[in-house]
């Protein structure tokens, strides 16, 4: 055990070595945008309550993280509508009744665990975290009454190392509990000496520092038993007073516990870039600045520096409206005056300040996501409309829902599957399902409003064939194969499949109408025959009825 401890502090080590880095950038970041976010020192521990908003006059851009923040939670994974399915990924049992059933009925346990924890109370913390400062992340444990809890981590307080496929499966952290936290939390036995001591001294308030480190599974052979044998490994243990290298907690996870979102990746950093906070600062910072100005230059308007004579020195003078200030000897001509005018251009700082603002709030997306805000509860045709009016900002956006909907939310949905499924509270999955895996499709507004910047271009399509067809030019609706545009565009806008008739049903369908049409042209052409029979037997020629008259010649041509 002692040496992994040893390799595990190396690891420490060297991740928050690479972390530090990036401290500075991030400490600016919060100091100018969001003074609570983030833990940069033991300053922030000790003194939680000290005032941190110092260094903000303008609040725009709080105001539009805020904004974003909520946007982001809204358009991705929304508390107020269903924003995942499931789907088979086998195609052949899709159609199946049961299949459908139990993936309705999975889709909603799951929304429901979320729901009952406090999934989206992190999930805001994280989207604010990346945001500002691109990198967020939160664990995910097993609960006994909400079968999963989450944990927000703030920044600087944890460590993230990615592996080759560049996905983070490393995270380290130190924390601080006091004795009587170590006992009641890991129990006494598992506590190192030194501990057990302070205890049974009943020093329960000396602080203690405990790593938390949680890797890949790569040495499978330190112990026997289950835990060992899982793909991640996470251990307690205290780093300093501990010979023995004995652990506080070692336990293994099924799936990686520490969910992450970094904003943007660049290269080989383990952490995000590029994030609307990095983008604005510097319109942040300059707007900071410009608000001082313009109140100094009111300031100096309203209440200009004065000069008078020397001697009222000694003597208080009033500026108040309507006081009145006497002095043996003064001189009117040579009385109190302002020393210069000041004429601010207010008009020119003002447009100058509202350009600046609308760039920070520009650079956190805010009109996309005031959009999104406001669409709970809206349909499909007008998630259309709000990606054909922010097709630009949608598009801007989409490396980072691509972060979100391919490696976010899905960790969280599988972990609290797989959660779900250990504690044995699924529902009975069908035999066709038995080996078959299952795809997550994400049906928020965010999600859906990008792929409906491809629904436009089905119905451009679409227009100008019809178009061309009205003016005569029938030819152009062989180019074009309805069939797939349909079923193309109700996959985008996210239309139940269940609606949308297979290719087999709609062939047999388009047969029986087609057989239908030629009976009933049969049939038409029976009765125009008839009708037409009738008539010539009832018309006269020269005594006989014209039908006569063919009947005749056709036996005298016989």
């Amino acid at each position: 055990m002692l040496d992994l401890m040893q390799r595990l502090d190396r690891l420490y080590g060297e991740m928050t070595t690479a972390r530090q880095s990036y401290y500075e950038h991030w400490k600016e970041l919060s100091e100018f945008i969001q003074p609570r976010n983030g833990v940069f020192d033991e300053a922030r521990l000790s003194d939680p309550g000290k005032k941190k908003h110092g260094s903000i006059i303008n609040n725009t851009a709080t105001r539009a993280l805020a904004t974003a923040r909520s946007g982001l939670l809204a358009g991705a994974s929304s508390p107020a509508r269903p924003w995942f399915k499931f789907q088979a990924s086998n195609p052949a049992v899709r159609e199946s009744q049961a299949v459908q059933e139990w993936i309705h009925s999975t889709e909603k346990l799951i929304l429901d665990i979320l729901h009952a924890s406090n999934f989206y109370v992190s999930a805001g913390k994280v989207f604010e975290q990346a945001l500002i400062f691109a990198t967020g992340g939160m664990l995910q444990v097993d609960d006994f009454e909400d079968v999963t809890r989450f944990h927000p981590q703030p920044i600087g307080t944890f460590c993230i190392r990615q592996n080759t496929r560049g996905d983070v499966d490393t995270f380290a952290r130190e924390l601080e509990y006091t004795v009587e936290e170590l006992v009641e939390k890991f129990g006494l036995e598992n506590c190192t000496d030194s501990v057990k001591n302070s205890y049974e001294t009943k020093s329960y308030a000396r602080r203690v520092k405990v790593r938390h480190i949680i890797l890949p599974n790569t040495a499978p052979q330190f112990k026997k038993g289950f835990s060992r044998k899982l793909p991640f490994r996470g251990v307690y243990y205290e780093p300093a007073s501990n010979p023995t290298g004995k652990f506080l907690e070692d336990k293994g996870f099924h799936e990686f516990p520490f969910m992450n979102l970094r904003w943007d990746v660049e290269g080989e950093e383990d952490y995000g870039v590029l994030s609307p906070g990095m983008a604005a600062l510097g319109d942040v910072k300059q707007l900071q600045t410009m608000a001082k100005r313009k109140a100094q230059a009111i300031d100096k308007m309203v209440s200009p520096p004065l000069v008078g004579p020397a001697n009222v020195r000694g003597n208080r003078i009033s500026v108040l409206p309507s006081a009145a200030n006497l002095f043996d000897g003064f001189d009117s001509k040579s009385g109190l005056r302002p020393i210069y005018q000041v004429n601010a251009p207010l008009r020119e700082l003002k447009e100058d300040e509202e350009n600046t603002e609308r760039r920070i709030e520009y650079a956190f997306y805010t009109h996309l996501f005031r959009a999104i805000s406001s669409m709970e509860g809206i349909q499909p045709r007008n998630q259309l409309d709000l990606s054909q009016r922010n097709q630009e900002r949608l598009l801007e956006l989409g490396p980072v829902l691509q972060n979100v909907n391919q490696h976010f939310l899905p960790s969280v949905i599988d972990r609290v599957f797989n959660q779900a499924m250990r504690a044995d509270i699924l529902p009975e999955a069908p035999p066709e399902l038995e080996g078959q895996a299952l795809d997550i499709e994400f049906i928020s507004p965010l999600a859906m409003a990008q792929r409906a910047v491809a629904a436009e271009g089905i119905e451009r399509v679409a227009g100008f064939v019809g178009s061309l067809a009205s003016t005569g030019m029938e030819g152009a609706l062989a180019k074009f194969d309805a069939d797939k545009a349909v079923e193309e565009f109700a996959n985008i806008i996210g239309v139940d499949p269940r609606l949308i008739v297979p290719d087999e049903v709609v062939q047999q369908q388009r047969e029986a109408q087609a057989q239908q049409q030629q009976q009933a042209q049969q049939m038409e052409m029976a009765d125009k025959m008839a009708n037409t029979a009738q008539t010539m037997s009832a018309t006269p020629t020269n005594g006989d009825t014209a039908l006569k008259a063919v009947s005749d010649a056709a036996a005298d041509y016989a």
